[in-house]
């Protein structure tokens, strides 16, 4: 029988809250060719902080996701995980059935 706290066993198999956020933030700003600086001002922050938030290094506050959000027509909960929806406010595509 393993005496290996479960939390620790799991801890590394899986990217934490901050690394998704980043990354689903980091995805929409790539598709939509947005820039670093540009979200950065956004928000009030410099260039290198951006960089460390999209990372997961550093948290973004609920006020700096929801420009961001608003910004890239998406949502909190995109940005969680709790949605697998990019863009909830655009019309589906009838072509799509």
């Amino acid at each position: 029988m393993s005496t290996e706290n479960p939390v620790r066993a799991l801890k590394g198999t899986a990217p934490d809250i901050d690394t998704i956020v980043g990354q689903r933030i980091h995805t929409l700003m790539w598709e939509g060719r947005v820039k670093n600086k540009d979200i950065a001002a956004l928000i009030g922050v410099d260039a290198s902080a951006i960089g460390k938030k999209l990372r997961g290094d550093q948290k973004f506050s609920i006020e700096q996701l929801r420009v961001i959000a608003d910004a890239l027509e998406s949502s909190i909960a995109y940005f969680v995980g709790e949605s697998d929806i990019k863009h909830p406010n655009q019309p589906e595509d009838p072509t799509m059935d």
